[in-house]
């Protein structure tokens, strides 16, 4: 049996993709202004503030970086704390980890103040022990400082997540890992296929296939 679920948030737990790949048009909308077709696949992989610098330069915004990414944080914090929705089964999933007792443990990628009011808000932020938060999964850092401040090995701690490159992260780090399926990533889903040790498109199959594994 498993002895802690390290639990990512955004893409896995909450269907919360969708405003990633667009925060740069909602901010333009908001403004305005009409959004190149490819920005999504531009800003996607930059960081916030190079997505604010790219922003600022190839629309020729007048206003300052800090007011645009004070913009695009207003976009993020209306989804968040009003519209994002968890994924399929993601309440019964937590539900039931609780009840065999075992820590459920947060590490994410993205705004956790907003994530925990997203939480809070779909009643669901109780079932977390503590939340870890790093710049990037392309390494198993986040995954080895949560395992080691549980003093658990790694190959007890089940990770859940949604991209290829954080479960890549987790497998070469020697943790059982989990993938809940998210459309922003369906371009690797052979790649994760072929290295998890559960596939599930939503968290009622990832339930039925830890408890068939015996790993409940």
């Amino acid at each position: 049996m498993i002895k802690a679920v390290i639990m990512d948030i955004d893409g896995t737990l909450l269907d919360s993709m969708p405003i990633w790949e667009d925060l740069g048009k909602r901010y333009l909308a908001s403004l305005g202004i009409q959004a190149n077709v490819h920005l999504n696949t531009i800003l996607f992989p930059m960081s916030f503030d190079e997505a604010t610098h790219y922003l600022k330069e190839h629309y020729h915004l007048r206003q300052t970086e800090k007011v645009i990414k004070a913009g695009l944080i207003n976009e993020l914090e209306t989804f968040y704390l009003h519209q994002v929705q968890l994924k399929s089964g993601a309440k019964d999933f937590l539900e039931l980890i609780s009840q065999y007792h075992i820590p459920i443990i947060m590490a994410t990628t993205g705004h956790l103040q907003l994530i925990k009011k997203a939480l809070e808000r779909l009643h669901v932020c109780h079932y977390f022990q503590k939340a870890y938060a790093c710049a990037s999964k392309r390494t198993a850092d986040i995954y080895l400082n949560i395992a080691h401040d549980l003093h658990l090995n790694n190959q007890d701690i089940l990770v859940v997540e949604d991209t290829y490159i954080a479960i890549r992260s987790a497998k070469n780090a020697s943790f059982l890992v989990a993938h809940i399926y998210d459309e922003a990533s369906w371009k690797d889903n052979n790649a994760i296929k072929a290295i998890v040790d559960f596939d599930a498109r939503n968290f009622y199959e990832l339930i039925n296939q830890l408890k068939e594994g015996n790993i409940l």
